[in-house]
């Protein structure tokens, strides 16, 4: 058509014009007749030489992948496919975040994804992934009861024995300490003696009051105080109920006091434990008496400062131990800690150690077991994984420990966190039908089309999902159906660990773009291989191992 309208233009006169139409389009239309029946041809010849060309390129660099890294060319191709790209830093630090046990098989997307698909398929290779991947969790066991006797020491028996154990321990030289103190004069004629009558005056008659039949209760009760000389207070109570001494109370007078006010605060709390506005003004109060004593006493290099400093405050310990105890639950808010932490002594910090780790191994303790997950020392650690997990127990947490020890602990709970992760990507309880037909979807969804394919010039490509779309076959489901090559990729992705497994992810980048492995490489590949019992005696571990030798 084209040629007879060409021709038809090209003409001075009617017959030449027609002359020409005639002559141009038999000739237009042979030409087009032949080229268009042979394009298909040669389009065809074209993209025949471009899938072979394909196929030798990518059957070298398969065989390449599978010599150097002694596995087989079907194995080869899908590991090929699944890191080809993948960062060898980024798996670095993928790494570096789930520990030294962390497997090849975990470093990206891609990876997780074939080990996934590895776990829901049928025979050995879903045993091989599902039993390292539960032989992963299981060792965090170990790992999480080390990190937290690192951070808080080891399991008391009992919130009971723990404060027990603490009395006990600090028994001797707060003894000592008391000792000495209970031995120092007050000069009620001086400043600092003044000063003490100054904070009985401000307590109000009535607290004064049930705070020195605590006193008294207490001596009368407790042995080692009267045969330490410690003798009751003696007061006289106004029909209006105004308390005054007989005597002027002596240091352990003093102190015993300070202890009662200390329990009459402690009654004034509100439903979650804490002091209410009673309770806070008493408590302050029996702080000002103690520092009254203090300073009456010698000042901060006195008898009574040692004592205090050597032993505590018995309340506040005991406060500190039970804060400690509830601290990986809700009830007890990062406010509460940031008050008891706030110029706590050591002695005050270790008893709440000392509860936090009653509480963790509790918690640990009740995990019970159930018919759909029954690795019971696995769920264990996810139990206090649970509540470690949060910013609110974090920060409170990180009042309560040094630095230091803050940031190792939340490194090893990070590793045993990423575990779990795994465990729960490759879980054949979650993974459901729905679930892979929705992946199915998205990849449908988000794969280029045939038609996407030609437009974007990619022919063969488009030609091969075609038959794909047809068929649903793949070579990595073709794979994948393969036992011995299923079981080989998985046991490819669980055996390779932590450096070995980053020193796996550089050598496959290094092979797929076509670079050789040095003989160290190589050596190395084939001795890790053959210490995990991973392809023992396959034609490219065992060259690789006679050439070491």
């Amino acid at each position: 058509t084209e040629g007879a309208i060409s021709g038809y233009g090209s003409g001075a006169t009617p017959d030449d014009r027609l002359a020409n139409a005639k002559s141009r389009g038999t000739a237009g239309g042979a030409l087009g007749g032949i080229l268009g029946a042979a394009g298909p041809l040669v389009a065809d010849g074209v993209g025949a030489l471009a899938e072979k060309a394909g196929n030798v390129y990518r059957g070298i660099g398969n065989a390449k992948v599978a010599r150097e890294m002694g596995v087989s060319p079907q194995a080869a191709d899908v590991l090929r496919g699944t890191f080809e790209g993948t960062d060898p830093t980024m798996a670095a630090g993928a790494i570096a975040r789930a520990g030294d046990n962390a497997m090849i098989g975990e470093v990206s997307p891609a990876s997780r994804g074939l080990l996934d698909a590895l776990a829901v398929r049928g025979n050995q290779a879903r045993n091989v992934v599902n039993a390292a991947v539960d032989e992963r969790v299981t060792t965090t066991n170990t790992t999480m009861r080390g990190a937290l006797d690192d951070a808080f020491g080891p399991t008391p028996a009992g919130i009971r024995s723990a404060a027990d154990e603490i009395a006990s321990r600090t028994g001797p030289g707060r003894t000592a300490a008391y000792n000495a103190a209970y031995l120092t004069p007050i000069d009620y004629a001086s400043g600092a003696g003044r000063n003490v009558e100054d904070v009985f005056s401000r307590v109000p008659q009535p607290i004064l009051k049930a705070s020195i039949d605590a006193a008294n209760e207490e001596i009368m009760s407790n042995k080692a105080l009267r045969d330490a000389g410690i003798r009751q207070i003696l007061v006289d109570v106004a029909d209006d109920g105004t308390v005054a001494f007989r005597d002027l109370p002596t240091v352990p007078q003093l102190d015993q006091i300070k202890r009662g006010l200390q329990s009459v605060a402690y009654r004034n709390t509100d439903t979650f434990g804490r002091l209410n506005p009673d309770g806070a003004r008493y408590n302050r109060l029996a702080g000002e008496l103690r520092d009254a004593t203090i300073d009456a006493t010698g000042g901060t290099n006195g008898a009574y400062a040692k004592a205090v400093a050597a032993g505590g405050d018995k309340i506040a310990e005991d406060e500190a131990l039970k804060l400690g105890s509830e601290i990986l639950s809700n009830r007890v808010k990062r406010e509460d800690v940031a008050r008891m932490m706030k110029n706590a002594n050591e002695t005050v910090r270790e008893s709440t150690r000392v509860g936090i780790r009653q509480q963790a191994d509790e918690i640990m303790a009740q995990t019970r077991r159930v018919a759909s997950d029954p690795n019971v020392t696995a769920r264990q650690v996810n139990s206090v994984l649970a509540p470690l997990s949060s910013e609110a127990t974090r920060t409170k947490l990180s009042l309560v420990l040094g630095d230091a020890e803050y940031k190792s602990l939340f490194r090893q709970v990070d590793e045993m966190s990423e575990a779990f992760n795994l465990r729960a990507s490759v879980s054949e309880n979650a993974r459901t039908a729905g679930r892979i037909v929705a992946e199915g979807r998205l990849k449908d969804a988000t794969s280029p089309n045939v038609v996407q394919q030609l437009m974007g010039g990619e022919a063969v490509d488009a030609a091969k999902s075609t038959v794909q779309l047809l068929t649903g076959e793949t070579k990595t489901s073709q794979a994948l159906r393969t036992d011995n090559v299923a079981e080989e990729l998985a046991r490819y992705l669980t055996q390779q660990r932590g450096e070995t497994a980053q020193a796996a992810v550089r050598y496959l980048s290094q092979v797929s773009e076509g670079r050789n492995l040095t003989q160290a490489q190589a050596n190395f590949v084939a001795n890790t291989l053959s210490m995990t019992g991973y392809f023992a005696g396959t034609p490219a571990a065992a060259r690789a191992l006679s050439n070491e030798q």
